[in-house]
Parts: structure tokens; C-alpha cells; sequence
């Protein structure tokens, strides 16, 4: 192990993102986990999402999960 590898260390995760074939199915599921709860919804797209994307007329459903100590 190098000095680097030995002086690099994760102290916390700030998000993670997951594609999913159901919004609302996850959404659902992780409702139901204790301490999590659902923060926030909402759909994205225009010429941003189009040019991240490279797909005309592109549109995404997000939501955002948090757990709450």
C-alpha cells in the first residue's frame, strides 16, 4: 500500500443515485424502510437534460429519499 492509499479514507457518503424501472414502486418500498422518508419529487428536462443526455425531448422523474436519524 502507497502513502496515498494509506491517507485516503471515506468518511461519509453525501448521495447515490439508482435508475429504476418504477419510480413509484421504489418510492413505495423505500417509504416503508424505518428512518427513511421521501424529500422531494419532481420531473427535469429541456435543452440541459437534452445535451447531458444527447436524447431530444428527454424528460426524467426524480425523488429524492433521505434517512433521518
Amino acid at each position: 500500500m502507497t502513502e496515498a492509499e494509506r491517507k485516503f479514507s471515506i468518511t461519509k457518503a453525501d448521495h447515490t443515485g439508482f435508475t429504476v424501472g418504477s419510480l413509484s414502486e421504489a418510492l413505495a418500498y423505500w417509504n416503508g424502510v424505518p428512518g427513511f422518508e421521501i424529500v422531494t419529487e419532481f420531473n427535469l428536462g429541456g435543452e440541459l437534460l437534452e445535451n447531458v443526455t444527447g436524447v431530444a425531448g428527454a424528460e426524467v422523474s426524480i425523488a429524492a429519499v433521505a434517512f433521518k436519524v
